[in-house]
């Protein structure tokens, strides 16, 4: 953790203690008895196990306890066993609601307008997980504690190793300082891995000290071994509580200080597609890409352009090595994109026919980002296109654009299709705000639904895709035959032929018609009539479905109408 941040939660800390010192004692304390009566409840059963299999009380065990009896002695611990655990339930229970209470309080006291969705479940959460922090931070240091007197050799192995693995991080941090973010994310897998690797190397020293060396008493190692697993346990607590602090801290920080308003920029330039640009990072990056394209062949000598893209969240630019006839673009995603980048990636690798797109060169990763590079040599910019010009030619040239086989199949196993989308919640919906007129085309619907759904499921699919809004997307290109391209593809669709055409009015499903007709060739046109019908209610159907998505559902009714009026 970098020292801004551990000088933050220290704040933090007094920020909680001075608003709602009580509520903060309380969860605190809660929090401790929770923990000890959960050690204690697993405790006394294993113990009471080792005395069933005895025919009276050990003589290790205090003389008070001896008297007892054996039987007595096992009723006894068994109660206590129970009383723990509910012990450890209600102290939970108290926790959870000092820490709304307290978490209620800070935001009261910080006199604030609403700032984000959630924000009372965020200030909650980062309340009982700061004091749950403090908690297992007390808890590990009492148990060292305890361990040190009795058992001074499972103390010394736990701290060796917690300091040995907090100094390996600090280590590798401040010699990758990029690499701290990426411990953040993955904290809560670290954090449990390196616990566990904790308790394995002191009961791997326990062993060994009870064969080679001098053991304490054999309850003392059961006790130790019981003692650290929770103290491991809790540090991993410590740890992805923490971890969970730094990434919201912006949101906390504006939440519970009076002179810190919200940052509503999701990203450091340390960790966003952004710090690409400073000149070092990027010339590493067009280093690492010339030998990844053409080894020993590209040199220094280029030109870069920075590419509005209009896509959040996605960089793009340009690199042109005038002397070599070659330009690439290449399109960076935020790492909260990658899904975008994979899917994007799915298409163009299985590359369909006449997709109107530049050559693919790589798609990979570099430093945690997903990347695109793009052939463009050969075209040239078209970003002032108006958006349903755009929209209309991408679209026209991929009407007979059809997936692979196996891309189809794919597809189909992931996404729900086109006609699976006139399901009962879609009816439902519509039937609570229709007025009489769009209940009768809501009741047509339904009464012809199978063979619309039928007419959809028979036809051919096609690739289609939303497209960025220009003008001023750097997206589009015409190639040398003046053919309009576009560089950005995460959002496609393989949908019934038809799907994608931009449908506004009847005009256009007739501008659709004559494309498909034009399209097909003298072999198949005697099924040209049923094709260009299927086309319109594949594109009504998805404007339809595309508008009650988005919740626009007077715009859904009105392509319900055209849709009717085909069926």
């Amino acid at each position: 953790m970098k020292a801004n941040s551990k000088f933050w939660v220290i704040g933090l800390g007094q920020k909680f203690f001075c608003v709602a010192p009580y509520r903060t004692m309380l969860v605190l304390a809660a929090s401790l008895v929770s923990q000890a009566s959960l050690l204690l409840a697993f405790l006394l059963p294993l113990k009471i196990v080792m005395l069933l299999g005895s025919e009276s009380v050990p003589d290790y065990m205090p003389p008070p306890l001896v008297s007892m009896g054996i039987n007595t002695l096992i009723i006894a611990l068994s109660g206590l066993a129970l009383f723990f655990y509910i012990t450890h339930l209600l102290a939970n229970r108290i926790t959870e609601k000092a820490s709304r209470s307290g978490s209620e309080k800070l935001i009261k006291a910080s006199q604030k307008i609403i700032l984000f969705e959630n924000q009372d479940t965020i200030a909650f959460a980062a309340y009982k997980r700061y004091v749950e922090a403090l908690s297992g931070l007390t808890f590990s240091t009492l148990a060292l504690l305890v361990l040190a007197p009795t058992y001074q050799g499972v103390a010394l192995t736990t701290l060796i190793f917690l300091v040995g693995a907090i100094g390996i991080a600090k280590v590798v941090t401040t010699l990758k300082p990029r690499t701290h973010q990426t411990l953040i994310e993955k904290a809560p897998s670290y954090a449990n891995a390196i616990t566990a690797t904790g308790f394995l190397a002191v009961f791997v020293f326990i062993v060994i000290d009870f064969i080679a060396l001098t053991p304490p008493n054999f309850l003392i190692a059961i006790i130790a071994i019981i003692l650290s697993r929770q103290l491991m346990t809790q540090t991993a607590l410590v740890l992805r509580n923490m971890a969970f602090l730094v990434q919201q801290k912006q949101k906390i920080t504006a939440l519970f200080f009076h002179d810190t308003q919200l940052d509503e920029q999701p990203h450091t330039a340390d960790a966003s597609v952004w710090h690409l640009l400073e000149d070092n990072t990027l010339a590493s990056w067009i280093d690492y890409l010339k030998e990844r394209l053409r080894p020993n062949t590209l040199d220094s000598d280029y030109d870069t352009n920075w590419v509005q893209t209009n896509v959040p969240n996605v960089m793009g630019i340009e690199v042109h090595w005038r002397l070599f006839g070659f330009s690439i673009l290449i399109k960076v995603f935020e790492k909260n994109r990658t899904a975008s980048a994979t899917h994007e990636t799915t298409l163009l690798l299985d590359r369909p026919n006449n997709i109107p797109a530049p050559p693919l060169l790589l798609a990979e990763k570099k430093d945690g980002f997903s990347y695109l590079v793009f052939d463009i040599t050969g075209y040239r910019p078209a970003h002032l296109i108006p958006h349903l010009k755009a929209q209309k030619e991408i679209t026209k040239q991929l009407l007979f654009t059809e997936p692979s086989p196996d891309m189809e199949k794919r597809y189909r196993r992931s996404r729900k299709m086109l006609w699976e989308k006139l399901d009962r919640s879609f009816f439902s919906r519509l039937n609570l705000i229709a007025d009489d007129k769009q209940q009768s085309d809501l009741t047509t619907l339904r009464s012809n639904l199978t063979r619309v759904q039928e007419t959809l499921r028979k036809h051919a699919l096609q690739i289609h895709t939303s497209i960025p809004s220009p003008p001023g997307s750097g997206l589009f290109y015409r190639s040398h035959d003046e053919r309009l391209v576009l560089a950005h593809w995460a959002h496609w669709k393989a949908e019934p032929q038809g799907s994608g055409w931009p449908v506004k009015s009847a005009t256009d499903l007739e501008d659709l018609g004559e494309l498909i007709k034009a399209g097909y060739t003298a072999t198949n046109s005697k099924n040209v009539e049923a094709t260009v019908t299927s086309c319109k209610i594949a594109a009504c159907t998805n404007a339809m479905i595309r508008e009650y998505e988005q919740q626009r559902y007077q715009s859904s009714f009105v392509f319900l109408r055209l849709l009717i009026e085909l069926i």
